[in-house]
């Protein structure tokens, strides 16, 4: 119970949020280099921690989507493009 519903695709329902006493929201990002170089620099200096719950290679795609589909992750799931 609690914490937010956030998607980047569509306006979560507010009806869905709300019966699991959390707050919907969309959110929809723009590119900004200053501000991608102040978040960067949060990073950098600790103010900011990136948890990565698991690593999958490109080609393990597929994996990627199947353990987010299990349930909830605490942290990022990576998909790294380059290696």
């Amino acid at each position: 119970t609690g914490g937010a519903l956030i998607s980047t695709l569509n306006e979560p329902s507010q009806t869905e949020a709300s019966s699991h006493g959390a707050r919907a929201a969309r959110y929809t990002a723009r590119p900004d280099g200053r501000q991608l170089t102040e978040i960067a620099s949060l990073i950098n200096n600790g103010s900011v921690r990136v948890v990565v719950a698991e690593r999958f290679s490109f080609d393990a795609t597929a994996n990627a989507l199947e353990r987010l589909a299990k349930g909830h992750v605490r942290g990022k799931i990576v998909v790294e493009v380059a290696p």
